[in-house]
């Protein structure tokens, strides 16, 4: 009897125990979250599945004959805040996690593995981080992008598992090195705390300003509209 392989995805799993058999995604696949704080993170599994599957399954609330369930569980791979564990079987996917990041994570691992390979093998995955702290960093401030690429970019790393995004944006005015105070500059603040909190991305701001004053207005402007809590 020949098991299966762990599946095809970056970074590796953790630790696999094959099966036999493959789930194999079609159109008729649903959807099933069993917790409503993970909304968000399984929208953007579903736009994972569209955007690299070219499918849009639908989020119900009873399995299916082809099934992939969401749900949270505490003792999910032994509480690991960003841990999942992933049972597979030729007609449904399951993943249980002890955070929504994990369920997130789990959903990506699964979208990596259809995208390679085009099935999912079956088996049972438990998943974890190496690294507590897992990033990169951009240098919009001598490399200006605009706000739809730096979106871009959070999602590809969210899509590798990434978790810290430094983001030199500098004087915050996209454009010129001014040094000018947080709230001066072009950049929509909201949205990009939106963006980062959305993907679950740990972000730190370093104020990089000419003076104290103009340090002091740019903490007074983030406290007033609660930009990364200070």
């Amino acid at each position: 009897m020949k098991y299966n392989q762990a599946p095809n995805v970056l970074p590796a799993v953790r630790e696999w125990s094959g099966s036999e058999g493959r789930f194999v995604l079609d159109p008729s696949t649903v959807i099933v979250c069993r917790n409503g704080k993970a909304y968000d993170q399984i929208m953007i599994i579903k736009e994972y599945f569209s955007d690299l599957l070219g499918i849009n399954p639908k989020l119900v609330y009873s399995p299916a004959k082809s099934t992939i369930i969401f749900a949270l569980d505490d003792s999910a791979c032994k509480g690991r805040e960003e841990g999942y564990e992933l049972a597979a079987f030729e007609d449904s996917l399951v993943v249980t996690a002890k955070t929504t990041i994990g369920l997130l994570y789990g959903g990506i691992t699964i979208v990596q593995s259809l995208y390679v390979d085009g099935f999912f093998p079956c088996g049972k995955a438990i998943d974890y981080p190496a690294y507590k702290v897992r990033g990169g960093m951009l240098d919009v401030a001598r490399l200006y992008m605009p706000l739809d690429k730096v979106m871009e970019i959070t999602k590809y790393m969210a899509w590798f598992k990434m978790n810290e995004v430094h983001m030199h944006i500098n004087d915050n005015d996209l454009t010129n090195d001014l040094h000018a105070p947080i709230g001066d500059g072009q950049l929509d603040w909201e949205v990009f705390t939106n963006e980062i909190e959305l993907y679950k991305m740990d972000t730190t701001v370093l104020v990089e300003v000419t003076g104290v004053e103009k340090q002091k207005k740019s903490l007074e402007y983030m406290a007033a509209n609660h930009i990364f809590p200070l």
